[in-house]
């Protein structure tokens, strides 16, 4: 497999999130019709909280059930990629984007996980961090240039595995992860 294919299963992945996820900012929702299990796992990966004073916080964990590829799913399952962005909409409806220069993150028993940063990032990581910038940068525009994309060692994560799920916390606020998440292979 090509580090080009990946990324563009990265991309179409995150397209799909961004759709879904900007789509979903109304009051209402639609429940998706025969849903694959990667529609399943990227529904649940997206956490969009709308906040009082116009504030909208979103997390984005790029769990390994969100593609299909099977290279990018062992990516995904060693580092914990995590977007996040915490904006303000003014009343002109202008955007304003808090900094985030790290997000505390812990596993399921509270421990601290280590975040990656420069060269302890694997480079296939650092392949679809860049990947999801742009994607969102080209999507979004300054939206998409407020997310901050954070990589953790993955070891303690486990997606399919009960009780290996994470917390992160952004803007005061902790958001959790619980797994097996939905999209999972049934035992």
């Amino acid at each position: 497999m090509t580090v080009v294919t990946l990324h563009r299963s990265l991309a179409l992945t995150a397209c799909f999130m961004l759709c879904v996820g900007f789509l979903g900012t109304s009051t209402t929702s639609a429940r998706q019709w025969k849903a694959t299990p990667q529609a399943l796992a990227q529904e649940y990966s997206l956490i969009q909280d709308n906040r009082p004073g116009n504030e909208l916080v979103i997390i984005m964990w790029l769990a390994p059930e969100m593609v299909d590829d099977p290279d990018m799913r062992d990516i995904l399952s060693k580092s914990l990629v995590i977007g996040a962005i915490d904006a303000h909409i003014g009343t002109d409806g202008k955007f304003t984007f808090a900094a985030l220069d790290t997000i505390p993150s812990k596993d399921a028993d509270g421990n601290p996980l280590r975040e990656l940063k420069g060269d302890d990032i694997p480079p296939a990581a650092t392949g679809a961090v860049h990947t999801m910038d742009a994607v969102f940068r080209q999507a979004l525009g300054p939206v998409g240039a407020g997310f901050h994309w954070f990589v953790f060692d993955g070891a303690n994560v486990r997606s399919c595995t009960p009780g290996h799920g994470f917390s992160v916390q952004v803007s005061g606020e902790t958001y959790t992860y619980d797994t097996p998440i939905p999209g999972c292979p049934k035992s």
